[in-house]
């Protein structure tokens, strides 16, 4: 089903800056990116799709359209609004997953969809594997993460991560609307001067 135009929900409606992702404008009429740009997991090798009430099949096959040079897979969401709900990349090759149900059958699929073998890091709290990485340059392996006073559980395991540099972030407030760490953050490549 195609979105409906005169839903009001357009990308320059969004209260978050996309203009720096000139991709998504391309997609703005799937239904796919309606309202968030939480709906897949991009691995850097690949695609995961996560088929939800926030997505479609036809927003899947637009992605796969427009980034024709990686493999796109779709994978089931249930009881969650959006895949990144319990699992976001928390390293080169490290997909976080969170440890419920839903989660573990989410990276079970994910990982028969592949070609390619992830290492994963199960927290506690799915909506603790929401967390940010970043390659610096000058710092290297950066993670950001919910706080000890958040997910204490969580946090523990993060802090297993020797080669990275940890820095936990609170969003308890945010949480209250269903906001994650990934719902702050537009990530841009920049190529650095050397």
């Amino acid at each position: 089903m195609e979105p409906d135009s005169s839903a009001g929900v357009t990308i320059s409606s969004l209260t978050v800056p996309v203009t720096v992702v000139g991709w998504l404008y391309i997609l703005e009429d799937a239904a796919f990116f309606q309202h968030f740009c939480l709906t897949f997991l991009f691995t850097c090798r690949e695609f995961f799709v996560g088929l939800s009430k926030r997505t479609n099949q036809r927003g899947a096959e637009i992605l796969a359209d427009t980034f024709k040079d990686y493999a796109v897979s779709t994978v089931p969401v249930a009881d969650v609004l959006h895949l990144k709900s319990f699992c976001s990349m928390a390293g080169p090759n490290l997909i976080a997953i969170g440890s419920s149900e839903s989660a573990q059958k989410a990276l079970k699929i994910m990982q028969q969809m592949s070609d390619h073998r992830y290492d994963k890091l199960t927290v506690p709290d799915d909506v603790a594997a929401n967390c940010i990485y970043l390659n610096i340059p000058s710092k290297g392996h950066v993670l950001l993460h919910r706080t000890p006073e958040e997910y204490p559980e969580s946090a523990k395991v993060y802090e297993k991560l020797k080669d990275h540099m940890l820095i936990p972030v609170s969003l308890s407030e945010l949480e209250k609307v269903d906001g994650l760490p990934t719902c702050c953050s537009i990530l841009i490549n920049k190529k650095v001067d050397s």
